[in-house]
C-alpha cells in the first residue's frame, strides 16, 4: 500500500501489512529471514478476502526477490550522525532494530547480553515516554522474546526478574494521567507484561549435564577469570562465597576484580583502605562494573553504517579497521536522541 498524503504526493514509502502491524516494504526486503527461515508472520493476519489476496501478492513478490538473490542479507543500517542545512538527520529506532535483525540477535548467545542491556535502557521510564507507538511495539516484542529465550535456556534468572520488574513499573509511568499511546496499544503492552511476569514466576534453573567439568576441577587462575566476567553484583558476591575453597587467596581475588573493572585513576580517587573487598564495593557503587560484550554493534566512520562485529563490515573490502568504532548500548540510543 503506497502512502499518499493530503496533497496526493507520496514520500516513496510502500507498506505491507503483517500480523504485527504495517511494516515498510524496504525494511522487510532487507531482512534475510522473512520466510526463508520459517518466519510466517505475513500469513497469519486477520483481514478480508480481498486484503488476503492482495497481501499474498505483496509477500510473494518480496519472497521471490529474496530467493532469486540466494544470498543471506547482512544485517546493517546506515544512519545520519549529524544534521546539516542540506540534510535533516532522522533515524527511526524501530527500522534500525529491524535492519540489525534483533530477532536473530536474541537467539545468539554472543549478542544476547548486548540486547538485554539495550532493552533495559529502553524499558526505563524516561525513554519509553518519548518512544512512538511503533517503537513501543518493537520494544515489548523484544521483551517477550528475551523472556522466552531465558526460560528455554534456564539461565540468567536475575536478568529475567530485573526486566520483569522494569516492565511492571512501566504500568505506573503516566503522561497526563495515562500512559503515552493509544488505549489499544497499551492494552497489548499490558498483555505482554502479564505474559513476561508469568514466565518469570514459572522460571526454573536448568541443571547442568553430567560429565561436564566441575568448578573444583578447574585451576584457580581459570576460576578467577570466570568470576571477573560476572556482571551482576549479586552473582559476584555469591560466587566469591561459594568458590572460596577453590581460589588461592580471597584477597588476591578482590584485587584482581579491582584491576579488571576499574582503571588507575578511579582507584586513586577512592579513600585509602586495607580491605580490598570494601574498596571494590566502594568503586562498584561509584563507577559501576565494567561492561563487556562478546559481540557489539560497530559504527563505520566512512559509510556511517551500524553493523554487528561478528557479521563483518558492509563496506567494500580493504577498508581500514581503525574506522570501526564500538558502540555501547548507551551510545547506540544517543543516535536517536534518547
Amino acid at each position: 500500500m503506497p502512502f499518499i498524503s493530503k496533497d496526493w504526493r507520496s514520500p516513496g514509502e510502500h507498506w505491507v501489512k503483517t500480523d504485527e502491524g504495517w511494516e515498510k516494504k524496504k525494511v522487510l526486503e532487507c531482512l534475510s529471514s522473512i520466510n526463508i527461515n520459517g518466519d510466517n508472520r505475513f500469513h497469519d493476519v486477520s483481514c478480508n478476502d480481498f486484503n488476503k489476496k492482495w497481501l499474498s501478492k505483496e509477500v510473494e513478490g518480496i519472497e521471490k526477490s529474496l530467493l532469486k538473490d540466494g544470498v543471506k542479507t547482512q544485517p546493517y543500517c546506515q544512519i545520519t550522525i549529524k544534521s546539516t542545512k542540506e540534510v535533516a538527520g532522522f533515524n527511526a529506532l524501530s527500522d534500525v532494530l529491524k535492519r540489525l535483525d534483533w530477532r536473530s540477535a536474541v537467539r545468539d548467545r554472543r549478542r544476547f547480553r548486548y540486547i538485554t542491556k539495550l532493552l533495559s535502557l529502553l524499558c526505563s521510564e524516561k525513554p519509553l515516554c518519548h518512544l512512538p507507538g511503533g517503537v513501543q511495539k518493537v520494544v515489548f516484542t523484544m521483551l517477550e522474546e528475551v523472556a522466552r529465550q531465558l526460560c528455554i535456556r534456564g539461565e540468567n534468572p536475575n536478568t529475567l526478574r530485573s526486566l520483569d520488574a522494569q516492565a511492571r513499573s512501566l504500568v505506573d509511568c503516566a503522561c497526563w494521567g495515562q500512559p503515552l499511546g493509544s488505549s489499544q496499544l497499551w492494552s497489548d503492552n499490558l498483555e505482554v507484561i502479564r505474559r513476561v511476569s508469568t514466565l518469570a514466576n514459572s522460571f526454573i534453573i536448568s541443571q547442568g549435564d553430567c560429565g561436564l567439568t566441575l568448578t573444583e576441577e578447574l585451576p584457580a587462575e581459570v576460576v578467577t577469570e570466570v568470576v571477573k566476567r560476572l556482571d551482576d553484583p549479586g552473582d559476584l558476591e555469591s560466587a566469591v562465597e561459594v568458590l572460596r575453597p577453590y581460589i588461592l587467596s580471597e584477597e588476591a581475588l578482590w584485587l584482581a576484580l579491582i584491576r579488571y573493572h576499574f582503571n588507575q585513576e578511579q582507584v586513586m580517587s577512592a579513600p585509602c583502605t586495607s580491605d580490598s573487598r570494601e574498596l571494590f564495593n566502594f568503586l562498584k557503587k561509584k563507577y559501576g562494573l565494567r561492561e563487556e560484550y562478546a559481540d557489539t554493534v560497530r559504527l563505520c566512520r566512512d559509510c556511517r553504517s551500524l553493523f554487528w562485529a561478528s557479521s563483518g563490515h558492509p563496506c567494500l573490502p580493504g577498508r581500514s579497521r581503525s574506522l570501526h568504532v564500538p558502540v555501547s548500548p548507551t551510545a547506540f540510543l544517543a543516535f536517536f536522541s534518547l
